[in-house]
């Protein structure tokens, strides 16, 4: 069957028309050679050298009757299937450009939400749908899954294994990830946990510090780079990252705290521009860093990073305390937010005063810091209906960049061809960590 307004596989338009003609042969050999080369499947588009078409498949079964895809690339909150009428094959086609990256799990028997999720009841009822892993699962014909990333914590004897996530399609040209994975023959830094309570939050959470190779052994002091949160060790394995940067001499020995958020609703009140959390950060932990790590008191050498609202808070709490933090990393950084916001209410209620960062860079004197901003051209409400025009994460991302840019600041901005994903953004923050503090 043809979809309109979509473009059409060839592969999928041989498979129907093999089927009209009855040869019911056809559907199992489809199958069988999906099993072989894995999903989805990718075919060149005739006359177009920087797009491809994107298939994504599911093999109904008798408790599954439906699915759609769910991810941070599409045009939907879920993007249902299509089925062939009379086979047990779903189906949908996407023209995506030839760099692009994305991390997705298949949604079985979807729910009906309705968009934007901005109350309390769609909220719950997505949350509950989405915790089920027997609902919400890899592409069992994808052959790509992306790895948490495994550490070696002193504390333990044994190695903490990589765990698998979603699953990932790569188009041909997608920038290269070659920093991601432990490399055998270099040398390797640790990763140690330690439990730290903020008397200024009034909670208890984990930090996680990564020291180089050598460090027992130095008596140097070491640039700093704080990241929030522990995503920074397990969705992208920072670890590994610096200790292969390290090892082709493209950053110096580095020493990362990764802050751990403890909860969503945590996260989403600390690292909203939250001036208790910038307070914690510079008169707690920064101090707590120095006393028992050589770290600088240079903040040339330290950098402040973050994704989405990580991405937000590390340029506030250096607008806040530039003698302290000189560097900001922001992979999609959320900075349409404003406050004025109120989860669990209808946006029609809101009173929000969007971009709110970027207005407090304007007025303020030019500091001594340094940028890297980055976000995705499918974080954008064009793309995306989901996303409120008004905190439209890409618009607000150049709105950033313009900002930084008119005020004099040394920025280095970049576009990738994806979602708010991890997969891509553990590639990308080497980019980030080079243009900072690169050799």
């Amino acid at each position: 069957m043809t979809i309109e307004h979509e473009p059409v596989s060839p592969r999928i338009a041989e498979l129907g028309k093999e089927l009209r003609s009855g040869n019911a042969a056809a559907l199992d050999a489809f199958w069988a050679r999906l099993e072989d080369e894995g999903a989805p499947i990718i075919e060149p588009i005739h006359g177009d050298t920087e797009r491809s078409l994107v298939t994504f498949v599911w093999r109904q079964t008798e408790r599954a009757r439906e699915a759609a895809v769910y991810g941070p690339g599409l045009a939907g909150l879920f993007d249902v299937l299509h089925q062939v009428d009379g086979t047990d094959l779903f189906y949908r086609t996407y023209s995506r450009g030839n760099d692009f990256r994305f991390s997705y799990r298949l949604a079985l028997n979807p729910p009906s939400i309705s968009l934007p999720v901005d109350s309390e009841e769609n909220l719950k009822q997505l949350l509950a749908y989405l915790s089920d892993a027997d609902l919400v699962i890899r592409d069992p014909l994808n052959h790509n899954a992306m790895q948490t990333g495994g550490f070696r914590d002193p504390r333990r004897p044994d190695e903490i294994p990589p765990q698998v996530f979603n699953s990932v399609v790569e188009l041909p040209q997608a920038p290269s990830q070659s920093y991601l994975a432990r490399r055998p023959g270099i040398p390797h830094g640790w990763v140690h946990g330690h439990s730290f309570r903020s008397a200024i939050l009034g909670n208890e959470r984990n930090i996680w510090v990564y020291t180089p190779p050598g460090y027992a052994e130095s008596e140097a002091d070491y640039g700093l780079v704080i990241a929030f949160d522990n995503s920074y060790v397990t969705m992208i394995p920072m670890h590994n990252i610096l200790d292969n940067l390290l090892a082709e001499g493209r950053v110096p020995p580095l020493i990362a705290a990764c802050v751990d958020s403890l909860d969503q609703p945590t996260r989403s009140r600390e690292l909203v521009c939250h001036e208790p959390f910038s307070e914690s950060l510079a008169t707690e932990i920064l101090p707590w860093l120095q006393a028992n790590y050589r770290v600088t008191s240079n903040p040339a050498r330290v950098v402040v990073a973050g994704s989405s609202l990580g991405g937000l808070a590390a340029g506030f709490v250096a607008l806040r305390r530039p003698e302290l933090y000189g560097n900001v990393l922001s992979q999609s950084g959320s900075f349409g937010w404003g406050p004025g916001s109120e989860p669990g209410k209808p946006r029609s209620e809101w009173h929000v005063d969007w971009q709110w960062l970027a207005r407090q860079y304007m007025s303020a004197a030019t500091l001594p810091l340094r940028f890297y901003l980055e976000a995705g051209l499918f974080e954008t409400a064009s793309v995306s209906p989901y996303v409120p025009r008004e905190s439209d994460l890409l618009l607000a991302n150049r709105r950033m960049h313009e900002v930084l840019v008119e005020k004099g600041y040394e920025v280095r901005y970049s576009e990738f061809d994806g979602g708010h994903d991890y997969a891509c953004w553990r590639g990308s923050l080497a980019d980030g960590l080079i243009a900072l503090l690169g050799t």
